[in-house]
């Protein structure tokens, strides 16, 4: 086939305006992609700006971790030391508790006339009933016993006596003082019209007074 020169020229056109439009797309399509590459760089800058940087969130926890602790200690520190106060104040006074108990114990050791009463008018023979409080009235063992058992004691009265010193031996058969070594707590006594003296005191095996344990009183006989 033979083409004539108008022909060719048409055709040469064609092409060319072809060619013109492919370079047009392509120009189009380069700068789409460069319109669309800002708003992208753009929007990965805002997400990564909004997170917090690691360094930084550590930065900001560490001090108030490390604040934690002391203010842990802080809130405990009175409560153990009431705690380890009030152990201190319990355990010192337990340990003072039996001395008290054993003071108290030994305040608590009396003698006393049941009856007469003191300053009562009587008559002959009188008749004497005695009491002990903190200790026990107690027979002296038979024989001749050479040790005291603690705790224990019987009753002597003195006609017409006072008070004998803690530690003083009563000794047996002095007509002054009556020996209850058979462990009685009652005596009659023939005494005289007038004022008598009565001391009651407690003894121990050995017949040695024992501290603050007697009682003195005045009858008036008639």
């Amino acid at each position: 086939m033979v083409l004539t020169g108008f022909e060719n020229a048409e055709s040469a056109k064609l092409a060319k305006a072809r060619r013109r439009r492919e370079a047009a797309k392509s120009r189009a399509a380069r700068a789409s992609r460069v319109l669309r590459a800002p708003r992208v760089l753009r929007a990965s800058r805002i997400l990564r700006a909004s997170r917090p940087l690691p360094s930084l969130r550590s930065s900001l926890q560490c001090p108030r971790e490390r604040r934690s602790p002391m203010k842990l200690r802080g809130q405990h520190a009175l409560p153990i030391l009431v705690m380890v106060l009030a152990f201190g104040a319990l355990a010192a006074a337990q340990a003072k508790q039996p001395a008290k108990s054993s003071a108290a114990k030994a305040k608590k050791i009396s003698v006393h006339f049941v009856e007469p009463k003191n300053n009562a008018s009587v008559t002959s023979p009188v008749h004497m009933k005695f009491a002990a409080d903190g200790i026990e009235i107690s027979p002296v063992p038979p024989g001749d016993p050479k040790e005291t058992r603690p705790g224990v004691a019987h009753y002597h009265v003195g006609i017409d006596q006072n008070c004998l010193p803690a530690g003083k031996n009563i000794v047996k058969g002095t007509p002054s003082w009556v020996h209850f070594g058979d462990g009685k707590d009652v005596f009659d006594s023939q005494l005289t019209p007038g004022k008598h003296k009565l001391a009651l005191q407690l003894g121990d095996d050995l017949h040695n007074t024992l501290p603050g344990a007697c009682q003195v009183i005045t009858v008036n006989v008639k």
